[in-house]
């Protein structure tokens, strides 16, 4: 984050998304890794947000440790890119959060912390 910024779009001090690691589970429940890493000096949200467009499924749940966060960003990305808004819109409603089991088994609420479930019934 920065205080002046360096990018069209861009305030003071905003989060600019600049990579992501996605591991996919297949139907044979195998996974396979995708990576983005943009280090090139100039704006990468456009770059970032057509490569998750293309790699992540187009159904399924999406996994994040804290999905409020990373919904934001992708629901800043989709009202930075109109033409990408309804793809990035699709993989924003998708997420799952692990932040609410985790907290739910650290106070003590659930007792089953150690049973592992489908992602479908958290």
């Amino acid at each position: 984050m920065e205080a002046i910024p360096r990018f069209d779009n861009q305030r003071s001090y905003m989060q600019i998304p600049f990579q992501y690691s996605l591991h996919v589970e297949k139907e044979n429940n195998k996974l396979k890794h995708f990576e983005f890493l943009f280090d090139e000096n100039i704006n990468p949200r456009r770059k970032l947000a057509e490569n998750m467009i293309v790699v992540i499924p187009k159904t399924g749940s999406i996994v994040a440790y804290n999905k409020g966060f990373e919904q934001t960003r992708i629901k800043e990305l989709a009202g930075l890119f109109k033409d990408l808004q309804d793809d990035l819109i699709s993989i924003r409603n998708r997420f799952i959060d692990l932040i609410i089991p985790c907290f739910l088994c650290i106070l003590g609420i659930n007792n089953n912390c150690r049973i592992i479930c489908p992602l479908d019934k958290l």
